[in-house]
């Protein structure tokens, strides 16, 4: 897809995915998620940033994905 139409929507769905399919294996989707969400921010600042390839940052409504962690006593 192109940066210049990914969308808040579009981010928030492939995240859901990666939740969802990840749910099977436990926390994995949720980590999984949130390597993702951090990968696609690090890139998108740099395109706004570094070369103005796009002018929004579509992350800006997104929140990043959060695991909850369990502790064993």
């Amino acid at each position: 897809m192109r940066l210049d139409r990914l969308t808040a929507d579009h981010v928030c769905g492939a995240l859901t995915a990666m939740r969802e399919k990840g749910r099977a294996r436990g926390a994995a989707g949720e980590r999984a998620a949130q390597v993702a969400y951090d990968t696609l921010r690090a890139a998108l600042n740099w395109a706004v940033k570094k070369d103005q390839l796009i002018l929004a940052h579509p992350l800006g409504a997104v929140e990043r994905p959060k695991v909850e962690r369990k502790i064993d006593s």
